[in-house]
């Protein structure tokens, strides 16, 4: 199914697919964990119960994870795909560079990869964190609207972590064989 769904990811050129993930996912992440870190704020001045505090400072936690993966992106691995990609247009052999040039390309890859196990890490523990709501229990406004950022936040994460896989690492890689990296 979802190799249907996300499909045109893969026709894109390395260039749109890097707009699509950057207005579709990384701009779109970062303002909806705005939204849950002020949601997670006001959860944790209610009084009524202790657990709120908890579970606001959790999600605080977990939405920095987020961010952190995101700044990721937007730091290294959106300039070094930029950078590789300008390569590939020079006509760059890597077999002509000192050899730095080889494990730069690898350890960029590693990193990528090594980042979707932390989004993997922080999806398992987006998981656990969520309280299971009950009828009997009345929730504060803000808890109920974190859980529903926090639910988005999951999907999008989701869909991140498959176009990524399927996608732009295969682009990546490509880009990478034709500099002989």
């Amino acid at each position: 199914m979802a190799e249907i769904l996300f499909a045109k990811f893969r026709s894109y050129t390395i260039d749109e697919l890097l707009n699509k993930l950057d207005e579709g996912y990384y701009t779109a992440l970062d303002i909806i964990c705005t939204n849950a870190r002020n949601c997670a704020a006001q959860l944790s001045v209610y009084t009524d119960h202790p657990s709120w505090g908890l579970y606001a400072a959790m999600y605080s936690s977990l939405l920095d994870d987020v961010e952190r993966l995101l700044l990721f992106r937007k730091e290294v691995v959106v300039p070094y795909v930029q950078e590789l990609k300008a390569k590939v247009q020079d006509g760059h052999n890597c077999k002509n560079c000192s050899g730095k040039c080889h494990v730069g390309h690898n350890a960029q890859l590693m990193s990528l990869l090594d980042s979707h196990r932390e989004i993997k890490e922080v999806l398992s523990a987006l998981h656990k964190a969520t309280l299971p709501l009950h009828n009997y229990m009345d929730y504060p406004d803000g808890y109920r609207i974190l859980r529903n950022e926090i639910a988005v936040i999951d999907t999008m994460l989701n869909e991140l972590f498959y176009i990524e896989e399927s996608s732009l690492i295969p682009k990546i890689m490509e880009a990478q064989k034709a500099i002989n990296a």
